[in-house]
Parts: C-alpha cells; sequence; structure tokens
C-alpha cells in the first residue's frame, strides 16, 4: 500500500488508514507534514486499543486515565522542521521502513483531537497535512 494525500483533519478528529493484513511480515514508513501546528500520529496494533481511540474521538466519549497511544515504535509527534518550516512526524526517522508482523488488521491515525500528549485544551481549527505512507510486504 502506497498513499501519498493531502488532507484537513476537522478539530478534535484524526484521519484513520487501516491497513489491512499482509501475509507474514511487512515494512512500515510514514511521513507527515503541516504547515500549521502540531499534531500526533498513533498506530494501533490492537482492535480493542482502536476502538477505544473511535469511541473518544469519533463517539465524543470521554477520555480514559490511561488511554492506549497505539505500538511505541510507530507513535510520532510532531516537531519543527525549521528549514522547511513545517511541523513534522516521521517514522523511522532516517526515512526508511520499520519491520513488523501484520497480523490482522493494524491503524494509521494522524490525530487532531485531545486524546494524545499534544493535547489542546482549546483546539477549534482544522488541520491540514501531507501523509505520506509506504506499507510493504516482505517478500523473500
Amino acid at each position: 500500500m502506497d498513499v501519498t494525500e493531502s488532507e484537513t483533519i476537522p478539530a478534535h478528529r484524526g484521519w484513520v488508514k487501516e491497513i489491512d493484513e499482509v501475509d507474514g511480515s511487512g515494512e512500515v514508513g510514514y511521513t507527515v507534514r503541516s504547515e500549521h501546528d502540531r499534531f500526533e500520529v498513533f498506530y494501533f496494533r490492537d482492535d480493542d486499543e482502536f476502538a477505544t481511540y473511535e469511541e473518544v474521538t469519533f463517539g465524543n466519549s470521554e477520555i480514559p486515565d490511561n488511554p492506549s497511544l497505539g505500538y511505541d515504535s510507530l507513535r510520532a509527534i510532531a516537531v519543527e522542521n525549521q528549514e522547511r518550516g513545517v511541523y513534522e512526524a516521521k517514522m523511522p526517522s532516517d526515512g526508511s521502513r520499520y519491520s513488523l508482523d501484520i497480523e490482522g488488521s493494524h491503524y494509521f491515525v494522524v490525530d487532531n483531537s485531545k486524546y494524545g500528549e499534544v493535547a489542546v485544551e482549546d483546539q477549534t481549527a482544522d488541520l491540514p497535512v501531507v501523509i505520506s505512507l509506504e506499507v510493504v510486504q516482505d517478500r523473500f
């Protein structure tokens, strides 16, 4: 799967891309940029954890005390890239891809809500982003 698109993520919501199961292992890499504000990227490998995220951001449920922030190795908080004049989240940071076993569906989320650590209490602005996501099935 190769996704490159511009999206505007509504305030208090997230942009979600479901990654279907591949046979065995695969590699994932992404870069997300915004000229406007910070954001957070989550990668959920557990359906229950993703369901909690959905209930909070799309169903307006209360955020649990210790919400899951997804798979830590693929989670990122956008930082300002002063050279480019954008906020950027990139994983892996060297531009390569991260290897992992892909069993079941996984969920890639660009978050513009109060769910994670970037939560801004009065955030009401939509967030324009450019998303590049690549998922490759390992072939031996």
